[in-house]
């Protein structure tokens, strides 16, 4: 721990004696959020906050800057190949590293919110431990691609190529600064495979106020992808500027690139899996209309099993062992209801489906909430 410590302050120092560092790990991002902030400070307090998500998300893919380019001129002036002479193990040394940029990226989305909240007048009513998750997830997500781009780097003059191969895409197709709703359909399926996507959308579900079940999925796919990056990242780090890949390492870098790209979306099919109904769950019903009977049942419990209705008892029976128990003993239960001829992809206006905050899909996730609040669970919508 003691080398650990070290070696992560040795960095920070680094970074801040570093000119080009500074300015752009530091002063970029503010002038970036001061223009951003300037220019787009109308609109609902929601619109608002969604530009400071734009001006954040893009801070965390441009960090895979802060931690490729010193690692590669490590590399190039030898300074690495001092290292690997020290008992600094290999894990000791990334690590480090991911910490101490890490902290410098803290600092300047740090800043960045400041003077976003200030210029924009945003108030201070989201959720702060989510937006730290997200951040953090986020972030760990960029750096550790960056140590992977960093160990296949061959010289200063490559490193640059290789990260805008990343970062160019993730700018342009994860809707952080083309909103996704102009993009073509096939760009957005694109999209979806691009850890700033998942970014991106987890920081606007926290300002839109949506629960932790809206955010396991994007956390859980950006963690996972930190911890392949970092994984395939020892797996191929060099540290002497001539070493060359051998051919398994080149085999390893194509499978690094497909498993980092198809994590969000296996994280994705994980959480559905996760999370669908499983169990019993018993309900209290002080009235119940069943869609049959001709009268309201009085006092009765209904028992679903693994997310389907098995039976239903009179009177309040005891719910088995380990059953989740919801007591609508005030409360009248019905089947959820059917709307037969709906338009999801219109609100029924003169405007455009979705509105420019939001995606297509955000969009057409809030209808179906909005039909689910008033008891419908099942809808054909009728020429989409």
């Amino acid at each position: 721990m003691r080398a650990f410590w070290r070696n992560t302050v040795a960095h920070l120092r680094m970074g801040f004696r570093d000119r080009q560092s500074l300015f752009w790990g530091l002063a970029f991002p503010l002038l970036l959020a001061f223009a951003f902030s300037t220019l787009f400070r109308q609109g609902t307090a929601l619109e608002r906050w969604n530009v400071l998500c734009q001006i954040v998300a893009i801070n965390l893919a441009a960090s895979m800057f802060s931690v490729v380019m010193p690692l590669v001129a490590m590399r190039e002036f030898h300074i690495l190949r001092r290292y690997r002479v020290t008992p600094l193990p290999l894990t000791v040394f990334l690590l480090s590293t991911l910490l101490a940029q890490l902290v410098f990226v803290a600092i300047s989305s740090a800043l960045q919110l400041l003077v976003g909240i200030w210029l924009l007048r945003l108030p201070l009513s989201i959720s702060w431990a989510q937006w730290a998750a997200v951040w953090v997830a986020g972030a760990m997500a960029m750096l550790s691609l960056g140590l992977v781009v960093a160990s296949l780097a061959d010289n200063i003059r490559s490193a640059p190529a290789l990260l805008q191969l990343l970062f160019m895409p993730m700018l342009f197709l994860s809707g952080a600064t083309i909103p996704e709703f102009l993009l073509p359909a096939w760009w957005q399926r694109i999209g979806e495979w691009l850890p700033l996507t998942h970014v991106f959308r987890a920081l606007k579900a926290v300002v839109a106020g949506k629960g932790w079940e809206a955010l396991l999925s994007p956390i859980g796919s950006l963690l996972l992808t930190a911890g392949i990056g970092l994984f395939f990242a020892h797996a191929l780090f060099r540290w002497e500027a001539g070493e060359k890949l051998s051919p398994s390492a080149r085999l390893r870098v194509v499978m690094a690139v497909l498993v980092l790209l198809i994590s969000p979306k296996v994280m994705d099919g994980a959480f559905a899996f996760w999370l669908r109904p499983r169990g019993t769950l018993v309900i209290y019903a002080g009235r119940l209309w069943d869609g049959e009977s001709a009268r309201l049942k009085e006092q009765v419990t209904v028992i679903v099993r693994d997310g389907r209705i098995v039976e239903i008892r009179q009177g309040f029976v005891r719910p088995p062992f380990r059953a989740q128990l919801v007591d609508a003993r005030r409360w009248t239960v019905l089947p959820g209801l059917g709307d037969a001829h709906t338009h999801l992809g219109n609100d029924g206006g003169f405007a455009f489906s979705a509105t420019p905050e939001e995606s297509e899909t955000e969009a057409l996730e809030r209808r179906l909430k909005g039909y689910l609040r008033c008891g419908v669970t099942m809808v054909k919508s009728c020429g989409d």
